[in-house]
């Protein structure tokens, strides 16, 4: 795997927040991805890194409490851990994608 990724995006929960036509191609690149079969529904992780080299992905996945809460990090934020995920087309947009939030 290439040290360098090809993508990492912030996940963008605000409708408002993804307006953007290159934010809007990302979100429909996303959705066809199907985490949620892999047991990740959006919302369940802030960020995807991608990777081309080959073709494999990373997202940051919430840390939940008993009660299904997330884990507050105490720095305005949750707590995460990676998980890789398997994509099944790379997206057209590259570089960073910030949270709008």
């Amino acid at each position: 795997m290439s040290d360098t990724p090809y993508l990492v995006a912030a996940i963008r929960m605000n409708p408002e927040h993804r307006e953007s036509p290159g934010y809007r191609s990302f979100w429909q690149w996303l959705l066809n991805q199907h985490l949620e079969n892999q047991g990740y529904p959006i919302g369940t992780y802030s960020t995807i890194t991608v990777y081309i080299d080959p073709l494999q992905g990373v997202i940051d996945v919430y840390d939940l409490t008993a009660a299904g809460e997330r884990v507050d990090d105490g720095v305005g934020g949750y707590v995460t851990h990676e998980v890789p995920v398997t994509l099944v087309s790379q997206p057209q947009n590259s570089g960073t994608i910030n949270d709008a939030e």
